[in-house]
């Protein structure tokens, strides 16, 4: 899984995971540090992480 996310700034908060980690994690990064906020249970709740993201930023007409 790639990352999957917001960035702005230099700071990016979103779903990536990490080497030792066997779930993908929410992650707070800035710069070369990364802080876990929390673990996804599977990968659909991943895909409805990324569909919430996707309508807090789509304009609705």
């Amino acid at each position: 899984m790639a990352k999957l996310g917001i960035q702005h700034n230099g700071v990016f908060i979103g779903a990536m995971s990490l080497p030792d980690r066997k779930k993908p994690c929410l992650v707070v990064e800035c710069g070369n540090e990364c802080v876990v906020i929390g673990t996804f249970n599977n990968a659909d709740c991943v895909e409805f992480f990324e569909q919430a993201l996707r309508q807090l930023f789509t304009k609705e007409e």
